[in-house]
C-alpha cells in the first residue's frame, strides 16, 4: 500500500502472519522483507528490536546483516531518541526500550555522589570540634547585639540527617524488575527511576554543602585571624557571609535555601 503525504511515497507492508511465517528465520527475514519486498536502505529500530523465528534476530545481526547487504541501522530507543519535557521534568519513552549503559550509570553516579557527601560530613564533623575548641577558649563572639548567627551550627543535625538519606538513595534501581509480559519480556532496566534518584541525590548533596558552607563560615568567623584560604573559597564564603550578616533576623533555612539558589546550577 503506497500513499503520498507531502508529496513524498510512503509504503506499510501488510503480510498474513501465519505457521510459515512464524518459522522463518532471522536472516530470511531481512532478505525476504527488508531487501526483497521493501528495498530497504535504511532501517530505524529500538535497543530491543527482535525478529525471526524465536525472536533470533537483534540489533547485533542487523548490524552485521546490513553491513554486507547496505542497509543502514538507526537506533531509536528513549534514550537515543526521547520526547523530553524538561519544565515537566518528564521523559516520554518510544518504545519498550532498556538503555541499560545509561541506567548504570546512573547508578554508579549515585555512590560517587554519596561518596562527596560523606566527605563533606567529615569535614563538618572537623569544622565542629573546632568551634567548640576555639569555645573553650574564649574566642566565639556572642550572638546578640547584632553579631552574626551561628547558622551552620543550627544545621549541623539536619545535615547528619540528609547523609543518611543520601547513602540510602545511593542503592542501585537496576537490579529488582519483575518478569514481564508472561515472561516474554523478563528484565528491565529500571532506568527512569535511577535518572530519578540520581536527580534526588544531587538535590541533597547541595544541601549538605550548602550547610558545610555556612558551618565553615562560624568557625572562620570565631578566629582571631582569618587564616590563608584557597583560591575558591573567599567567593563562596563572601557570598555565605553576606547572607548571615545582612539587616533583620531571617531563619536559618532562609539563609540555607538563600546560599543553595546562589550555587552553580547542574
Amino acid at each position: 500500500m503506497d500513499v503520498d503525504v507531502d508529496g513524498h511515497d510512503h509504503g506499510a507492508l501488510l503480510r498474513a502472519f501465519d505457521e510459515a511465517r512464524s518459522e522463518e528465520s532471522a536472516e530470511d527475514f531481512v532478505h525476504e522483507v527488508l531487501i526483497r519486498c521493501l528495498d530497504a536502505r535504511v532501517v530505524v529500530v529500538g535497543e530491543d528490536f527482535h525478529f525471526g523465528h524465536a525472536r533470533a534476530g537483534n540489533v547485533a545481526l542487523l548490524r552485521k546483516l546490513g553491513e554486507e547487504l547496505g542497509i543502514q541501522r538507526e537506533l531509536n530507543a528513549a534514550n537515543d531518541n526521547p520526547l523530553v519535557s524538561v519544565a515537566d521534568q518528564t521523559l516520554i519513552s518510544n518504545g519498550n526500550f532498556h538503555p541499560m549503559v545509561l541506567a548504570i550509570a546512573f547508578d554508579a553516579l549515585r555512590v560517587a555522589i554519596a561518596h562527596v557527601g560523606q566527605i563533606s560530613e567529615r569535614r563538618m564533623s572537623h569544622l565542629w570540634d573546632a568551634f567548640f575548641g576555639r569555645l573553650a577558649e574564649g574566642g566565639v563572639p556572642s550572638t546578640g547585639g547584632g553579631s552574626p548567627q551561628l547558622v551552620g551550627l543550627a544545621l549541623r543535625y539536619p545535615a547528619a540527617a540528609v547523609i543518611s538519606e543520601l547513602t540510602q538513595l545511593a542503592a542501585t534501581a537496576t537490579l529488582d524488575t519483575p518478569p514481564l509480559d508472561i515472561g516474554v519480556e523478563d528484565h528491565a532496566t529500571g532506568a527512569p527511576l535511577s535518572v530519578r534518584k540520581t536527580h534526588e541525590a544531587l538535590d541533597l548533596l547541595d544541601d549538605i554543602l550548602a550547610i558545610e558552607v555556612l558551618l565553615a563560615g562560624d568557625v572562620l568567623r570565631a578566629l582571631p585571624t582569618l587564616p590563608s584560604l584557597g583560591s575558591g573559597t573567599p567567593p563562596v564564603m563572601a557570598m555565605a557571609t553576606e547572607l548571615v550578616t545582612a539587616p533583620g533576623r531571617r531563619s536559618p533555612d532562609d539563609i540555607h535555601r538563600a546560599l543553595r539558589a546562589g550555587f552553580p546550577r547542574h
